[in-house]
């Protein structure tokens, strides 16, 4: 893909802009990487090699699997003809693609209006007829729904006998993404854009699903269009992600893990709930009940859980879970209480409440990165604790060669809250944390201030534990006997 047509695929695929609650794509904020092929030159069979290698590596460690791929949505043609500037063996090369796991979706050209042969190459090549699974461009813009006049057509110019398309899906007129915002665009890229979206969907509903599998879902659950059956206008019909993604979900060999989270019988909500595989960390939280669930999991590999939440000591499953074909685990996990949080865990602290109004510099949980002025460090550049990376802070630059003001808080307050908490059944508490904070540079010297507050009903009123503003230059040890400030209770933050 070169130029606007990479932004208008991906915009239909998966597209959104969650601060507007703006959705134009099938799977909104699904992660995506985007690459250009044979822009500048004819076809090259290493071009292409070295594309798809980093296509389906792309941090180029053979070990890692999370970065792998669901789909690989092509919008590019190798020459006019068949015999092109590609040898006969490139086409192979998707197969091995598609073992490694990502289905290959290409869109169908625009050159529909020479008739029938003109779906372009390589979704026309009659040598790999199940794996260069084309997409048309549906034209329902107008009361009468039919295909793009440039939407590529079949038969194979290869061959004259292999139907193409494979599928259509809206096309024509779509809104979707360009530049800093959105155009109604047209063409068989954006209707490719919907059916990677839908990829993406099925590959959550039932990650067990090979590309194989993929296709024929998606061609079983086309609406028919045109001739019965699959023609060289629409292929098997039109896109149906709903029923697409719900087959997807009844297929496969997976299973459930699911459980409650519970502290002295009690439920606990909020609890952060991971589950970790050799293969990356899915996570969720509790709900009201404490119960939490990860469905469709595939069954050919060792899970563990880890649970979280302020106020209780973390739990990490000591044997790893199996699961059986179609099987479901459940998991009774009593926490015990514990206040303590190192940050390498998320335990459900809060990231501002109503009334903030900072603009920048905004509380995360984050690996610091180190800012300076003039030789002095401003940001930490570690964490305090033994062995840890995470921290919370106000803001984070992208390098530590950034401006020291990069990510400071600017525009007003910006609070970090914690889950509640019980301290009923101490006597004598402590609490005890450590900050680093910097007030004497830019042009409010000692202008703003930092506080840390304690609350025992919940949140309604609020006892000052420190309010300085005085910089640090480093971290600094805080430890207080909170009694000396409120009683304790069960509702403690």
């Amino acid at each position: 893909m070169c130029g606007n047509d990479r932004l208008e695929m991906l915009g239909t695929a998966c597209g959104a802009d969650p601060a507007r609650g703006d959705t134009i794509g099938v799977a909104p904020l699904a992660e995506w990487i985007a690459g250009s092929l044979f822009c500048q030159k004819e076809s090259d069979f290493d071009q292409l090699l070295t594309a798809l290698e980093w296509a389906v590596d792309p941090d180029g460690q053979s070990s890692s699997f999370d970065d792998v791929p669901d789909v690989i949505c092509m919008a590019w043609e190798a020459g006019k003809a068949c015999q092109t500037y590609l040898p006969a063996g490139a086409w192979t090369v998707f197969r091995t693609v598609e073992t490694l796991g990502p289905v290959c979706i290409f869109a169908a050209g625009n050159h529909g209006e020479q008739g029938a042969g003109s779906v372009g190459l390589p979704e026309g090549y009659a040598e790999i007829p199940d794996l260069n699974f084309s997409v048309g461009n549906l034209d329902d813009s107008s009361p009468t729904i039919k295909a793009h006049a440039t939407s590529g057509r079949g038969p194979s110019p290869c061959d004259n006998k292999l139907i193409k398309p494979d599928l259509v899906a809206p096309g024509t007129k779509i809104r979707t993404a360009f530049g800093d915002g959105y155009i109604k665009a047209t063409g068989t890229s954006v209707a490719a854009g919907y059916v990677a979206g839908t990829v993406a969907l099925m590959r959550e509903a039932n990650p067990e699903l090979t590309a194989s599998d993929i296709r024929k879902i998606l061609s079983d659950t086309a609406v028919d269009m045109g001739l019965s059956g699959k023609d060289n206008v629409y292929g098997f019909g039109l896109l149906n992600t709903a029923k697409a993604v719900e087959t997807a979900k009844g297929l496969g060999s997976s299973g459930i893990i699911k459980g409650l989270v519970r502290y002295g019988g009690t439920p606990l909500d909020g609890a952060s709930v991971e589950l970790i595989t050799a293969f990356g960390t899915s996570s969720a939280r509790t709900l009201p009940n404490g119960a939490f669930s990860f469905d469709n999991l595939p069954t050919d590999r060792e899970y563990r859980l880890r649970v979280a939440r302020f106020g209780f000591a973390p739990f990490i499953s000591e044997q790893p879970i199996v699961l059986e074909q179609n099987g479901e685990h459940s998991a009774l996990i009593n926490l015990k209480a514990s206040v303590y949080d190192n940050v390498e865990f998320d335990q459900g602290w809060i990231y501002g409440v109503a009334e903030d109004d900072a603009t920048e510099g905004i509380w995360e949980r984050a690996i610091p990165i180190p800012s300076s002025d003039k030789g002095q460090l401003i940001q930490v550049d570690t964490d305090v604790t033994v062995d840890g990376e995470y921290c919370f802070v106000t803001g984070n630059a992208s390098s530590a060669d950034d401006p020291a003001g990069t990510a400071d808080v600017d525009g007003g307050q910006t609070t970090l809250r914690s889950p509640t908490f019980n301290l009923r059944e101490l006597d004598e508490p402590e609490l005890t944390f450590y900050y680093a904070y910097s007030n004497d540079k830019g042009g409010q010297k000692g202008g703003d201030f930092f506080r840390a507050q304690i609350s025992n009903d919940g949140g309604a009123t609020w006892t000052d534990l420190i309010r300085t503003s005085v910089s640090t230059n480093g971290w600094k040890e805080v430890s207080l006997k909170l009694n000396d400030f409120t009683s304790s209770t069960d509702n403690m933050i």
